[in-house]
């Protein structure tokens, strides 16, 4: 027992600095505000007995020391993840250590607003041509299937970790992450050496089976026929081969029971408000989803395809379905430890609307908590380039001009990126192609417009979007997404959840040093 004692009153370890009175000492940090989390700025740390420094650190990240002396420190911001917007400062020296907390401020619109976010959720829709143009080697372009006729898809998921992680709300997606953008009106483009932006890490918790999260608003059956005839319209309008269309099956239903087992399909007479009128008897089935089907007749063979785009879970009685609300209920999976919306999850089930929000415990009870006004999607139709189109050119010799419609004026972060990525095909991934290059851009949304200059399109290498012979893709291929995250606060007190709806229209562009270059 004494010896035990004794090994507990005695340091593990010697003090690696025993002399207290040789440590670094921080009096501040100047400028104390950055204005983003990219990385690059130049700081300066203030004080005493700075000498000899060989590590600084931020926010836990280490920093590249730029010039240093007994008084003050130069160093670069590294990119940092999104997490706390007050950061600490660490020196270390050959004789000691010293932190400061809440040395430095990450001074922007989405660190103030996700402060004190501790469930995040990100729901996405994506748009994108039926067919993505490239051109042979012998010069002919021609379009080959890129997104079918669903022109898109859409998912949602969440995240509640053990503690606040302010700022993951926009990073679920994973495209144009608001951590990895640079202010609005500048350009950043990533070369091929430069390592991946940090990623927040993610902080596991214990969660029950039942746990989940809804997002709610009225069922109508006519707006999201509403929704399928612009999808309609849209691929009529962009699909190379619309005139071969012979038939349109326009809308229909495809019905499943309990365990999502299909049951059948049903053409639809008429819908409104919850109620949806079906040709044939749709009893038994307990959810949904809603399309449109095309035939394609070529002479020696008639080509047909679907196009899903909305969802819903049902009631049905022969030939009435009654429909429960539009939105998503996101649940808890035991798996992977996310919240997951399910397999039927379609382009209109998240409608401009507003929608209640309420949670499920492990015990599944659930608790409402208000809320929160739904999204506004970019225009597709009024979005410039159109990446719907799946044949856009860019010519790096001249500024690229960006337009969208602006959303109406709102009380909530909003921010518009756009992205241009260029992949090798060539070379193996285990997601498809390899990136090699990004272009990164914040826009003002109010003003509807951005401009990415020349000089910095030209840091890109050219992307001639090429098909070889197995009508496989070939080389370097450039890729463009218009991205708009609108951020959503939930008061839950003592928690706060955000929600990020996040738009994207994508598309292949083809990068070239003129109107005919390579």
């Amino acid at each position: 027992m004494i010896l035990w004692l004794l090994a507990c009153g005695a340091p593990s370890y010697p003090d690696y600095w025993p002399d207290k009175f040789e440590y670094p000492q921080i009096s501040g940090v100047s400028p104390s505000e950055i204005d983003g989390r990219i990385g690059g700025q130049i700081l300066t740390i203030e004080g005493r007995r700075l000498s000899n420094a060989t590590t600084v650190t931020l926010g836990g990240r280490n920093a590249e020391i730029v010039s240093v002396d007994n008084h003050a420190i130069q160093f670069r911001v590294p990119p940092l993840p999104a997490g706390p917007s007050d950061l600490a400062v660490g020196v270390i020296t050959g004789r000691g250590s010293a932190t400061q907390e809440n040395a430095v401020e990450v001074a922007t619109e989405v660190d103030a607003f996700s402060s004190g976010e501790t469930v995040s959720v990100s729901m996405l829709r994506l748009d994108c041509p039926v067919e993505a143009w490239g051109t042979y080697d012998d010069g002919e372009q021609y379009p080959m299937s890129w997104c079918a006729a669903d022109m898109g898809y859409s998912y949602a998921e969440g995240w509640m970790g053990a503690g606040p992680q302010p700022g993951f709300a926009g990073e679920i997606s994973g495209l144009a992450r608001p951590s990895e953008l640079p202010p609005v009106g500048e350009v950043r483009v990533i070369g091929p050496k430069e390592r991946n932006h940090p990623a927040l890490p993610l902080v596991f918790n214990a969660h029950g089976e039942q746990e989940a999260i809804r997002f709610q608003t009225p069922r109508d059956f006519a707006r999201d026929m509403d929704f399928l005839v612009e999808r309609q319209d849209l691929l009529e309008a962009t699909y190379y081969w619309a005139d071969s269309i012979t038939d349109w099956t326009l809308p229909y239903v495809t019905l499943y029971d309990d365990d999502e087992c299909w049951l059948g399909d049903l053409d639809v007479i008429a819908g409104g408000g919850n109620e949806l009128e079906v040709d044939g008897d749709a009893s038994g089935a307990t959810s949904l989803n809603m399309g449109f089907g095309i035939v394609e007749d070529y002479g020696d063979f008639v080509y047909e395809d679907w196009a899903t785009t909305s969802s819903a879970q049902i009631s049905a009685d022969g030939g009435l379905v009654i429909g429960e609300p539009s939105g998503v209920e996101i649940k808890y999976d035991m798996g992977s430890g996310w919240f997951l919306a399910g397999s039927l999850f379609a382009g209109s089930d998240i409608p401009e609307a507003e929608f209640e929000v309420s949670m499920v415990d492990a015990k599944g009870q659930r608790t409402e908590h208000g809320s929160i006004p739904g999204p506004n999607y970019l225009d597709l139709w009024a979005t410039w380039p159109d990446l719907t189109l799946g044949d856009v050119s860019i010519d790096v010799s001249e500024d690229l001009l960006v337009e969208w419609t602006p959303t109406p004026v709102a009380d909530t972060p909003t921010i518009v990126a756009v992205e241009i990525a260029v992949y090798d095909s060539d070379v193996a991934h285990p997601n498809g192609m390899t990136l090699v290059a990004r272009l990164l851009a914040q826009g003002d949304d109010s003003t509807g417009r951005l401009v990415i200059p020349a000089t910095e399109l030209a840091k890109l290498p050219m992307a001639p979007n090429r098909w070889d012979e197995w009508d496989e893709m070939s080389g370097y291929w450039g890729d463009m997404s218009i991205v708009r995250h609108e951020l959503r606060r939930v008061n839950m007190s003592p928690d706060v959840m955000v929600v990020d709806f996040v738009h994207v229209l994508n598309g292949p562009v083809r990068l070239s040093d003129g109107p005919t270059g390579d």
